[in-house]
């Protein structure tokens, strides 16, 4: 199954501007998905139909992927951070649990 019910969002973080999708829009908990890196995009369809139920579920294209910018050729991991940084606050999210597997 492919994942449906998405809405596109566009973020900005100072010059980048950084391309989102969240399914579906209202859920009381948030999951934000991050994948491999640059060079390494995945929209990760697979795992946002497993969670997209019971979740809201938001994925987003790393900067300089997709059609997320990166004009000024920056791949620093604290550009990285505030990039999640900017998702989190653009969608007032108050908190983000990590869990890694």
């Amino acid at each position: 199954m492919i994942a449906q019910e998405q809405k596109q969002e566009l973020v900005r973080n100072r010059n980048t501007i950084l391309n989102t999708m969240v399914y579906p829009a209202e859920k009381t908990e948030t999951i934000m998905l991050l994948h491999g890196g640059p060079g390494v995009p995945d929209k990760m369809l697979e795992v946002v139909d497993l969670l997209k139920n019971k979740y809201r579920v938001i994925t987003f294209e790393q900067r300089g992927v997709g059609l997320s910018e990166n004009k000024e050729c920056r791949y620093k991991m604290d550009d990285y951070i505030a990039d999640i940084d900017s998702i989190a606050k653009h969608f007032k999210l108050d908190s983000l649990p990590l869990k890694m597997e």
